[in-house]
């Protein structure tokens, strides 16, 4: 491995760190907006953030934050 591989290598593992910190912070944020919601709309908003992180789970969550937003607004 190059010094310049390594380079690379290090901005994308840094790039997905402060994404995915980010990512977190504002699923929490949304979780404690949604306390007086059920648990199962709290719970999908951490599932969605588990699978979004991973590429080959993004159809997933896309249909998982579909049902959960339809959860949320349904009375």
């Amino acid at each position: 491995m190059t010094a310049a591989d390594f380079s690379l290598l290090l901005r994308v593992v840094a790039d997905h760190v402060w994404q995915s910190t980010l990512f977190a912070g504002a699923i929490a944020l949304l979780t404690l907006a949604f306390r007086r919601h059920r648990a199962s709309v709290r719970y999908g908003l951490w599932l969605i953030f588990h699978h979004a992180r991973s590429p080959r789970y993004a159809a997933l969550s896309m249909h998982l934050l579909r049902r959960c937003a339809m959860e949320m607004f349904t009375p």
